[in-house]
């Protein structure tokens, strides 16, 4: 909700989220390739991957 507030009233601020993990923990693979597929999916534009 935070993100869809921000896309439409504050289109130039980023949404930051901070993980202690370093890496997924639980199915790692499967949830690495539904949330890309999710997020290239519905915000094509909105999405930069950093590592």
């Amino acid at each position: 909700m935070i993100a869809m507030y921000l896309k439409q009233h504050k289109p130039k601020s980023k949404l930051v989220m901070l993980d202690a993990n370093p890496d997924i923990v639980s199915k790692a693979g499967l949830f690495r390739k539904g949330l890309e597929e999710a997020l290239r999916r519905h915000h094509p534009s909105t999405v930069a991957r950093r590592r």
